[in-house]
């Protein structure tokens, strides 16, 4: 990951999405700065391990791992920088190399160093600089009706782009609001001071909708080297088909930055093919799967360990 030009190498997302949310956690940096987290949170599957209580690696929030490397090299680089670490949890993205409908694997890295158990998480991305009508082209017909009843009245609406106090505080407010009515998990809680310091990096855009003077709906943006992830957004609930004109204009928008070919990334469901996936594809939104790594240092399996049950409990949460 090359930090001038992916908004997750930052220092800004560093402290966003770490802080102190985990008890005895620090940053390791990756060569390529990837960030990860160093906690020494109990196991979820400790019948595995030798040790109830293990030091493990796991990536941040959203899709913020490496876009490129095979498992066994990423793993043994992060047990080279920190042989304590027990085990892990890395989110990438890496594309599946037309192989996303096999079984999950399990196999050992070079050298025998870990255990690996490969599987994908779904994200869903479009084209990026897709005129308005090939764009919606695209979506089911129950989205693109309800675009086209909202273009049709989008001079009542102003866009704006501008990284002010005042926006970042009615974006806390917007987002706090949607954060509480669909229950967000206390990773995907922020305050005022918490978006202020993620915003203050250029590779991090924040695009809002007002009506009548006020802010009805709001995205944070970030780059990532093949073009933007829709990484956050918040919008008055009082209209639910806001959520799709936030994505046209965030669309439309990320594409006015970006020359060359790229894609706008939707992001997952909160589980695989849920509701949340189903309205991104609604949107336009095509698959991609992205690969997941799931490790435990051989050192500290348990010897009695099969590698049917060392598959089926990795398959699970992990660490």
């Amino acid at each position: 990951m090359d930090s001038t030009t992916n908004a997750y190498a930052t220092q800004e997302f560093i402290k966003f999405a770490v802080k102190d949310r985990l008890s005895a956690s620090y940053l390791l940096n990756m060569p390529g700065n990837i960030p990860f987290w160093l906690t020494t949170k109990g196991c979820a599957n400790p019948s595995i391990l030798s040790k109830k209580e293990t030091l493990s690696a796991v990536t941040p929030i959203c899709f913020s791992g490496p876009t490129k490397g095979d498992a066994s090299r990423i793993v043994n680089t992060i047990i080279e920088h920190n042989p304590a670490v027990a085990a892990g949890f890395i989110q990438t993205r890496i594309e599946g190399n037309g192989d996303e409908t096999a079984d999950a694997i399990l196999h050992r890295s070079h050298e025998e160093q870990a255990a690996i158990y490969e599987d994908f998480r779904t994200n869903y991305r479009i084209p990026l600089h897709l005129g308005v009508d090939e764009l919606k082209s695209r979506m089911k017909r129950d989205s693109r009706s309800r675009v086209n009843k909202l273009k049709g009245c989008m001079d009542t609406f102003t866009i704006d782009t501008d990284k002010s106090k005042q926006n970042i505080q009615s974006f806390t407010d917007l987002y706090k609001h949607t954060a509480s009515k669909n229950s967000f998990s206390h990773a995907y809680c922020f305050e005022y001071e918490d978006w202020d310091t993620l915003l203050q990096n250029p590779l991090w855009y924040l695009v809002t909708l007002h009506k009548d003077n006020v802010m009805v709906g709001g995205a944070v943006l970030a780059s990532v080297p093949d073009g933007f992830d829709y990484a956050f957004m918040a919008y008055d609930d009082a209209s639910p088909d806001l959520s799709r004109l936030l994505i046209l204009v965030s669309y439309e928008f990320a594409s006015s930055l970006h020359d060359d070919e790229g894609y706008f990334y939707l992001g997952g469901g909160i589980s695989e093919e849920d509701a949340l996936a189903r309205f991104k594809i609604s949107m336009g939104g095509e698959a991609i799967k992205f690969k997941r790594i799931k490790f435990a240092q051989t050192r500290d399996l348990l010897p009695s360990i099969s590698q049917h049950e060392l598959k089926a409990q990795m398959s699970m949460r992990w660490p």
